[in-house]
């Protein structure tokens, strides 16, 4: 039994270790939307956050939200409300998956203030 609880011990203190190698997808921090527009995919917007490690577009200030986003309508209804009122947005680029930058990546959550 001794024995069985200082295995449990270590497994995890080794996941602890280990867990701080997660990927997570990255904010763009508090910031403006400069420009916006609709196309056949989605919702294009261009921010005064870049990033160009995954967007390769505008100087790395250009990101989508996919018309195949479960919550797109709810989500392009409240980034056209934070335009028209001159709102901060934050935005979670959808990154864990890409290897080159795209020219608009995808985001898959925001929030308003």
């Amino acid at each position: 039994m001794k024995n069985n609880g200082s295995k449990q011990k270590i497994l995890f203190l080794v996941s602890i270790l280990f867990s701080g190698f997660a990927y997570a997808d990255p904010w763009s921090g508090w910031t403006k939307i400069n420009t916006m527009y609709p196309h056949n995919g989605g919702l294009n917007i261009l921010i005064g956050y870049a990033n160009p490690n995954f967007s390769s577009c505008d100087n790395g200030t250009r990101y989508n939200l996919s018309i195949t986003h479960p919550n797109y309508k709810v989500m392009a209804a409240n980034i056209m409300s934070a335009y028209a009122l001159g709102k901060e947005i934050n935005i979670n680029i959808h990154g864990h998956n890409i290897d080159t930058p795209v020219c608009a990546p995808t985001f898959n959550r925001l929030m308003i203030r």
